[in-house]
């Protein structure tokens, strides 16, 4: 699907009906979505999240088969029975997609967090039979930066216990970006009760952000370096996470 200046907003893969004949698609006229954050890496073979509806307006939707290709324009229209506050419809629409990127940077931060853990474990497993003073302190630290990355795991999505998460006497950052959603109305301009809690959102991301980029880029790099004069490298580059 495409927004009439050409921008792809969804991709929907299904399996090829096995015989000829009519068929039928349907579109819920929702726009890419993005991921939520979790502790476990994302399968890259998942479904495309689904996203925002979108607002009413033209539509371009291409379908492909094979070596073929065929578009048609579709009109995604107001629904005639609800009545809505002029520019609300696009006021809520700008206000949540701002919260879906929120998200989705807190979605990309656990993602690393779920790679940096995985490459802890490969080195302990490379390094688990090497007791050389060398190796031991590498030991050492690869072991307290895998406490340090539950850690951060825990500030996004709460403590994790046996029975489930518990947020503890501070609410997780994934609890101050769902909390937006609740209060953005569906038929009226969002207001200063929506405006102040994006903006505690925003205020959450930001001040975990800067304590998420600097312990990649102090104590990881300081960790691979340490790692890579032992002729061992399996570090990845992570560029700093920015709102």
């Amino acid at each position: 699907m495409f927004s009439l200046n050409g921008q792809l907003i969804r991709t929907v893969k299904q399996v090829a009906p096995k015989e000829n004949g009519i068929n039928r698609w349907t579109w819920d006229m929702a726009e890419r979505g993005v991921n939520n954050p979790s502790r476990k890496k994302i399968d890259p073979k998942s479904p495309e999240p689904t996203g925002l509806n979108v607002l009413p307006g033209k539509y371009k939707i291409r379908f492909s088969f094979g070596g073929s290709k065929d578009s048609i324009y579709v009109l995604v229209k107001y629904d005639p029975r609800v009545r809505y506050e002029s520019g609300a419809l696009e006021a809520q629409y700008k206000m949540l997609k701002e919260l879906l990127n929120l998200t989705r940077l807190a979605a990309e931060a656990t993602e690393q967090l779920a790679d940096a853990s995985q490459t802890i474990e490969l080195l302990e497993t490379s390094f688990k039979e090497r007791n050389d003073v060398d190796f031991k302190a590498i030991k050492d630290k690869s072991k307290a930066l895998k406490d340090s990355i539950n850690n951060y795991f825990d500030l996004i999505l709460g403590k994790k216990i046996d029975q489930g998460f518990s947020g503890g006497k501070v609410a997780s950052l994934s609890t101050f970006l769902s909390v937006p959603s609740f209060y953005i109305p569906s038929s009226v301009k969002p207001g200063s009760s929506e405006e102040r809690v994006m903006d505690q959102a925003r205020i959450k991301l930001n001040i975990f952000l800067l304590k998420f980029n600097k312990f990649f880029e102090i104590e990881w790099k300081a960790h691979q370096v340490l790692v890579e004069k032992q002729k061992w490298s399996a570090f990845k580059g992570y560029s700093p996470l920015k709102n």
